[in-house]
């Protein structure tokens, strides 16, 4: 019953696992549930990853329950707190900003940049890297990847949230060229820029 378009994986509330969201809304705007089975104006879903499924979360708000036409939704860290809020686009209506406040005063995340200033190469943000956190005992896995959902794009960063560090935290970043870095106890709560070994 729901016509999903702007989707995205993150961790909301940095409990180490990727959740994900999906903005909907019909194309007819005659749609209803008795001509089409189908509304015209759809709420958004949030799903919460569980260990080994996606669960719909309904208790994150009244905008998660609103029915708009959505089209996009831009996820970025817009108020520099540390988790991922949300701007959608609502077909011929307003923007709507999201903002997680999930984790207050929280320092379990840590956001990555890459950075490549060699002359030429013109990937100056690392597009195809793939970066790897090692928190003790786990471990998780960002890709770093041009574009972004259905008429909009994505920061050139990786996010990670964690719920407790067990042990000291290490970044690895395989470059698309095939170069390494490894940064050693790295603190949670920052903007950490990994610099691409060859740059000047």
């Amino acid at each position: 019953p729901l016509l999903g378009w702007a989707s995205g994986f993150f961790d909301f509330d940095h409990d180490g696992r990727e959740d994900l969201l999906v903005v909907n809304g019909h194309v007819y705007p005659q749609a209803s549930a008795e001509t089409m089975d189908s509304e015209y104006a759809q709420p958004p879903l949030l799903f919460h990853r569980e260990p080994a499924r996606f669960e719909r979360l309904v208790s994150a708000g009244e905008w998660a329950m609103e029915p708009h036409v959505d089209r996009t939704a831009v996820f970025a860290d817009f108020d520099d707190d540390g988790d991922i809020d949300v701007v959608i686009g609502e077909l011929n209506g307003p923007l709507r900003l999201i903002a997680n406040d999930a984790n207050p005063a929280s320092d379990r995340w840590l956001r990555v940049r890459l950075r490549d200033d060699r002359p030429g190469i013109g990937n100056r943000h690392g597009v195809g890297a793939v970066v790897d956190l090692e928190d003790g005992e786990r471990g998780q896995r960002r890709w770093l990847w041009a574009g972004g959902p259905f008429q909009s794009n994505l920061a050139n960063e990786a996010h990670f949230g964690f719920p407790s560090p067990t042990g000291p935290l290490a970044l690895v970043v395989r470059w698309p060229d095939g170069e390494r870095s490894r940064i050693d106890n790295v603190q949670p709560g920052q903007v950490l820029e990994v610099v691409h070994p060859g740059s000047p």
